[in-house]
């Protein structure tokens, strides 16, 4: 599993990571739903040391409840995931 360190050299930027991830961009998460990425952001309120929370939004379309629904996620909790699920699906 990545580290939080071995993330930010790896994806320095948001941007960065943007690249490799673009929006539009769909996958399979760990709850079996099919998601696609809706864009990025950062949340200046929670400001550390000059570091800034970067964010991801996706979207998938709930089964049972036939709405579309939105998630939220830190950057380096998508990444780390998507790493395990990818890791999962290979072996």
């Amino acid at each position: 599993m990545i580290n939080y360190e071995q993330f930010i050299n790896k994806f320095p930027t948001t941007e960065s990571l943007e690249n490799e991830y673009p929006v539009g961009k769909k996958f399979t998460w760990c709850d079996g739903y099919k998601y696609t990425i809706v864009g990025y952001m950062i949340d200046n309120q929670f400001k550390k040391k000059g570091d800034f929370e970067h964010l991801i939004v996706v979207k998938f379309w709930s089964k049972s409840g036939h709405v579309w629904c939105y998630r939220i996620m830190n950057t380096f909790v998508f990444y780390s995931t998507v790493e395990l699920i990818e890791r999962e699906m290979s072996s």
